[in-house]
């Protein structure tokens, strides 16, 4: 988790809202949701389609995406699928590491493939490959590393990958042995209200909350308080409108008033004080962090962010949302 970039508030006020050329979106499906594991610890959407009419696309995708999405693309690529035309949605998500694993990565994209031509292809490529629960794996790489990743078709529209145990957990889930995202209450919530608003969202909850605040203040330490109650906030939802700029909300859900309040105030410390550090190297950073305007309520502390879309399309030539997925 430590080498990940911050990207659910970072990214989240860059695109979430950046490739609006109308009004509606797609969502992630209850049928694709409901492929996920229950503990996935971070979420998140992409809608292809409509990422596609933004000109920066090829650069955000890069940037944005998990950098495996893109040995995924490169094995559809070589079987005579165009990932550029044939893919429309992708979601992907973090499973937080267990005892005897790191941190994992899941993935499902949505689009038109051809799964008896492929596997024929691989086959004759001899690529490795495993079956589990009639389904056949294939390995991006040895097959037997340990970060290792793999793919499979679940049917024509719809092809997953990720690393093994991750893809064998979803193919549980599938066939009833396991309980899905959809039975994840910490979520669930914060899906549903990101869901549909956006080509590009994602929410999390637990350690993931605490990576992304470490990432956009490297040095929260500082800031008395700042990492106990960092870490002891349950979940992030973020919400965005784009009209003549961006505007971006973002709430985190504290345990209790008393927290929120405390937490409020050393979040408008760390951003006075990375805008401060911004202000000389990167002022187009400098100048978003400006805006940010963090106010409790409740146990809840909002934060507001807005910059105008060039300040944007710098920051993204600055490769400033780039991420290590």
């Amino acid at each position: 988790m430590k080498t990940r970039s911050m990207w659910a508030l970072v990214s989240g006020i860059a695109v979430l809202l950046i490739a609006a050329t109308s009004s509606a979106f797609a969502s992630a499906s209850p049928s694709i949701l409901g492929l996920y594991p229950k503990d996935v610890g971070e979420f998140a959407y992409a809608d292809l389609k409509a990422l596609r009419s933004f000109r920066f696309f090829a650069e955000l995708k890069r940037q944005l995406l998990p950098q495996r999405f893109q040995l995924f693309e490169d094995f559809l690529a070589s079987a005579g699928i165009r990932p550029e035309f044939d893919l429309d949605e992708l979601t992907w998500a973090a499973v937080p590491p267990g005892p005897d694993r790191g941190e994992q990565i899941l993935g499902v994209a949505v689009g038109r493939f051809a799964p008896d031509s492929v596997n024929r292809y691989f086959e004759r490529q001899k690529l490795p490959s495993v079956n589990y629960r009639g389904t056949t794996f294939y390995a991006f790489g040895s097959g037997i590393g340990p970060g290792d990743i793999f793919f499979a078709f679940i049917d024509s529209n719809t092809a997953a990958f990720g690393h093994r145990q991750a893809l064998e957990n979803l193919m549980d889930v599938r066939f009833g042995q396991q309980e899905s995202l959809l039975r994840n209450d910490s979520l669930l919530g914060l899906i549903n209200q990101a869901n549909g608003k956006g080509p590009i969202w994602a929410v999390m909850a637990g350690g993931y909350v605490r990576l992304a605040f470490s990432q956009l203040m490297p040095d929260a330490e500082r800031f008395g308080d700042f990492d106990k109650l960092v870490s002891t906030v349950q979940a992030l939802a973020i919400d965005a409108r784009l009209e003549k700029g961006l505007d971006a909300n973002f709430t985190l859900v504290c345990p209790s008033m008393d927290e929120a309040n405390n937490l409020s105030a050393l979040l408008q410390a760390g951003f006075l004080y990375q805008r401060w550090q911004n202000a000389e190297s990167n002022p187009e950073l400098a100048k978003a962090l400006e805006s940010a305007r963090v106010l409790p309520s409740g146990n809840q502390v909002q934060i507001h962010m807005s910059m105008s879309e060039e300040t944007l399309q710098v920051l993204i030539l600055k490769n400033i949302f780039a991420t290590k997925l």
